[in-house]
């Protein structure tokens, strides 16, 4: 009886202890945001202010990996608006980055889909701060 009893006791310990670390882990999604948010005003400033000092190869590399990081980010986060924000944004952003100033379709969408994404981690209850690709007359469609 005092067997059973113990592995009952046992089991129950283990589920509560289950649960318990489900609720601490649960809800990611400020880090997740602040990455995000640090990643996408990196990629607007390398398109705002250029490469810099950078080599091309180093410019495209920093575009490249700031585009991953939101990705991540958004792989990373357990809220679900967050991460399907995040996702459209990325599949959003073309491959040659460039695009994203020089097509005003294209900026456009970025500044949209990154504004939906900066309200969707309000909701959840962290602010975070995204930078606007200027629209400007010059660009094409």
């Amino acid at each position: 009886m005092n067997k059973t009893l113990v592995a009952v006791l046992g089991a129950g310990t283990l589920l509560l202890a289950g649960c318990g670390s489900d609720v601490k882990g649960g809800d990611n999604h400020a880090e997740a945001c602040t990455s995000f948010a640090s990643a996408q005003r990196e990629l607007v400033g390398y398109g705002v202010d250029g490469k810099k000092t950078l080599t091309l190869e180093q410019f495209t590399a920093a575009k490249t990996e700031a585009v991953e990081s939101m990705d991540s980010a958004g792989l990373s986060t357990t809220n679900s608006d967050i991460k399907s924000r995040i996702d459209a944004l990325v599949k959003g952003i073309p491959t040659d980055t460039t695009e994203l100033l020089t097509s005003k379709t294209q900026a456009d969408s970025f500044n949209t889909n990154s504004a939906a994404v900066s309200r969707a981690c309000e909701a959840a209850g962290t602010t975070v701060v995204v930078s606007k690709i200027p629209i400007v007359k010059f660009m094409g469609p």
